[in-house]
């Protein structure tokens, strides 16, 4: 069965489901861990509030960047001293 151009049914009950538990956990996993730590970026910039809000472009080649919310700025990004 397929959806058309939306695509296959992804759900357990796949022939390959039982197989793909490890990969499923792995991909559960990641996002946890990424949250244990502390971002260190060179660059943060704010994203765009109006409509489209998509990222418009990469702020500089040859640092690590991050973008956020406006709530993201104002509560989460320590002060410069």
């Amino acid at each position: 069965m397929t959806r058309g151009p939306w695509g296959l049914p992804y759900e357990r009950t796949e022939t390959w489901g039982e197989p793909s538990r490890p990969w499923h956990e792995y991909l559960a996993r990641c996002p946890y861990l990424r949250r244990q730590g502390l971002l260190v970026a060179d660059l943060c910039s704010r994203q765009p509030e109006g409509a489209p809000q998509g990222f418009q472009g990469h702020p500089r080649r040859g640092y690590e960047s991050d973008h956020g919310t406006p709530e993201v700025v104002l509560t989460r990004i320590p002060a410069a001293t």
